[in-house]
């Protein structure tokens, strides 16, 4: 039975909607990997440093393989590729998962920068790498994230005496709100909800996924 701390934290996470806004980009990214798009594309395309969130989100959904656990064995992880790698909190066994490479195979080709979709992928997910690997003097084509201004988020803060807890709504938007006991509460609930919000949005120009209306997932 969860404690009475954790159940009112909750009901705040509840009435700020973060469940039924967490499950829809969750699912838009889903889309936007079936579309073609890597985790680390989609990472980047919803202004995300780590790919953690993307992969743990596509492993749960069953969209790709969680990858081997554990370290993988000394001298597999590509040296070229290991600094990339850990930029983006990424393991080289689960980037492998998100495009289906074997690590072995994957490995070599990598190691012997054999043309082909193992150095296609790192041309998408590691610009930067693949020109190093190909001593060019210009970085490769790679999808670029959507160019996006500053969201300034500005709130309104009030009691609700509906809920009994304040209630914190973005100005230029009512219907993205945070609750909470206390205004500061409410206030980060409704930063979590906004950020999310801007995740899909990104998705929509980035990805191209369908742009219906948060409150219908």
């Amino acid at each position: 039975m969860p404690s009475k701390v954790g159940a009112e934290a909750y009901r705040f996470h509840s009435l700020s909607g973060h469940n039924e806004l967490f499950e829809f980009v969750e699912l838009k990214i889903c889309e936007a990997y079936a579309n073609g798009f890597s985790v680390i594309e989609i990472t980047r395309i919803i202004g995300s440093r780590k790919a953690d969130y993307v992969h743990s989100v596509l492993v749960k959904h069953g969209v790709i393989q969680r990858g081997k656990p554990g370290r993988s064995r000394k001298g597999l992880v590509p040296t070229v590729l290991a600094s990339y790698l850990r930029k983006r909190s990424l393991s080289y066994a689960k980037w492998c998962a998100g495009w289906s490479f074997d690590l072995e195979e994957a490995a070599c080709t990598i190691n012997m920068c054999i043309d082909g979709p193992v150095m296609d992928a790192i041309r998408r997910d590691f610009p930067g790498c693949y020109s190093r690997m190909k001593e060019l003097s210009n970085p490769p084509e790679y999808m670029h994230p959507p160019e996006f201004e500053i969201d300034k988020l500005e709130a309104n803060i009030s009691w609700d005496f509906c809920e009994h807890c304040y209630r914190a709504e973005k100005m230029c938007d009512a219907t993205v709100r945070g609750y909470g006991p206390t205004m500061e509460f409410a206030l980060k609930n409704l930063k979590i909800s906004n950020h999310f919000l801007f995740m899909w949005n990104r998705l929509v120009v980035g990805c191209g996924v369908n742009a219906e209306s948060k409150s219908s997932s």
